[in-house]
């Protein structure tokens, strides 16, 4: 809504790479300054703001914000975190899978589609490659970047005290925009990222923006936030003093309610459940359960055995009519998707809205794709949903069993980070990645498990991989 970016906008994107290394630069704590930028980055920067460099997909703030920090930590760093840049097995996997993706995607994608008026283009193989390299800086910078920074327990409470941090800097503007609608985007960066206003309007009152994609990017933050502030009650400075103070997680689970969100609301609640009241085993266990739901809800999708008329009769009967009938629309339009993905199962339709249904006639697209999975899956097929949740989940499931190796108290870290990668990856199944988060805290905690001596198992070679992967810059 609105022109679109003002001079600021671009002026501040342009800027940020500049605060980014001179940051970076002057630190002598390098994981808790880098992750202070990263959060500041996502949460304070334009979105929906580009700028183009031939040859190269468009950098905005989500791929900008990550490759800065990381470019930083190699200029001014690499011998602090030595050994921690070198890309493990099943990292390079993950890097020559999207690279591959993309290219297979736009090489087998070069037929123009025509639906009445509307005519979208074939793709290239080239166009393919520059849709891999766009995910490579959007989804495999941070989850790269996240292994290098957080090793060990000490990095892991960063990454907690970091998330504490930021939430409570921008609570503020949550609370003003609770109160006076989401304007803030407006009013610095000349525009407001959503495509309706109806998204923002919430039980008599609005749902805060801040400067993200969408109300419900934002919550996430405050709803890991909340999580990470139970998981550092423990923590002392060696002063003795709190790292965090009791009233924190309180504040943030307040605000995170206050979304009017019943998605993050759930997450919160049963997050908060399972840090205090579950011991840290079975926590790894729920999120390892949680994990291998991800997996399979595509194949029930797939197949129709997922109840979708259960799940929507459930959300009349304890929400509302409203939340039943917004979840009923997404299955719906899940099935229609569905049925367009199964003409290229494997290899996806690409970009330029080639995997939406169209009306024949008008030409009119007749469908809204919400969750990042089915976007995945129509744009990247079989393949790209592979490398998506594969890189979010199987460092899960190895956590389970690495964890057994930890003391007690980093047993408990990463319990709770195996609870927020969880929950961030159930996420991304109804809702669009919007945010960095689960990439994240995926690639924490592959850092975790190489810090325990663990490694997530691949099942083919990758001498290949690494060495496509040895032609991109670390």
């Amino acid at each position: 809504m609105g022109e679109g970016p003002n001079g600021f906008a671009k002026l501040v994107l342009l800027l940020w790479p500049i605060v980014s290394l001179i940051a970076l630069s002057r630190t002598r704590n390098p994981v808790r300054t880098a992750t202070s930028v990263f959060f500041a980055g996502f949460l304070l920067l334009p979105e929906q703001t580009f700028w183009k460099i031939p040859g190269l997909p468009e950098f905005g703030k989500n791929s900008i914000v990550p490759l800065w920090v990381l470019l930083g930590l190699v200029s001014f760093h690499r011998p602090r975190l030595r050994g921690r840049f070198r890309l493990d097995a099943f990292s390079s996997l993950v890097l020559a899978t999207i690279l591959a993706c993309g290219t297979i995607t736009g090489a087998s994608n070069g037929d123009a589609l025509r639906w009445g008026a509307t005519l979208l283009p074939g793709i290239t193989a080239y166009d393919g490659f520059q849709m891999a390299l766009g995910d490579v800086f959007v989804f495999f910078v941070p989850f790269y970047l996240a292994r290098v920074l957080y090793r060990t327990r000490e990095d892991l409470n960063e990454l907690f005290r970091g998330l504490v941090k930021a939430a409570l800097w921008v609570s503020p503007i949550a609370l003003f925009e609770m109160r006076m609608s989401p304007q803030l985007h407006n009013w610095f960066y000349g525009f407001i990222p959503i495509d309706s206003w109806d998204q923002v309007v919430r039980a008599g009152g609005y749902r805060p923006l801040g400067f993200t994609r969408h109300g419900l990017a934002f919550v996430l933050y405050f709803f890991a936030a909340t999580l990470a502030a139970i998981a550092l009650r423990r923590e002392r400075k060696p002063n003795g003093r709190r790292v965090v103070g009791l009233w924190v997680a309180p504040f943030l689970a307040m605000i995170t309610f206050a979304f009017g969100s019943l998605g993050a609301a759930l997450y919160t609640m049963v997050g908060i459940a399972l840090l205090l009241f579950v011991p840290a085993r079975l926590q790894l266990v729920v999120a390892l359960v949680a994990g291998l739901f991800v997996l399979s809800f595509p194949y029930q999708r797939w197949h129709d055995t997922f109840p979708t008329e259960k799940f929507v009769e459930n959300a009349r009967a304890q929400a509302d009519e409203e939340r039943a009938q917004s979840l009923e629309f997404r299955f719906l339009n899940e099935e229609m998707l569905l049925e367009r993905v199964k003409m290229r199962p494997i290899v996806g339709w690409g970009e330029f809205g080639r995997a939406n249904v169209y009306d024949t006639f008008s030409g009119r697209r007749i469908t809204v794709r919400d969750g990042a999975w089915i976007i995945q899956f129509g744009d990247r097929g079989l393949l790209g949903l592979v490398w998506m949740f594969g890189m979010l989940v199987l460092p899960l499931i190895a956590s389970v069993f690495a964890a057994a190796r930890a003391r007690k108290e980093h047993r408990r870290s990463i319990a709770a980070l195996a609870v927020l990668l969880a929950i961030g990856a159930i996420d991304l199944l109804p809702n669009g990645a919007f945010h960095p988060l689960a990439f994240t805290f995926a690639g924490a905690m592959l850092g975790q498990l190489a810090a325990l001596g663990a490694r997530v198992k691949v099942p083919v070679r990758v001498r290949r991989a690494r060495r496509s992967a040895a032609l991109v810059p670390a």
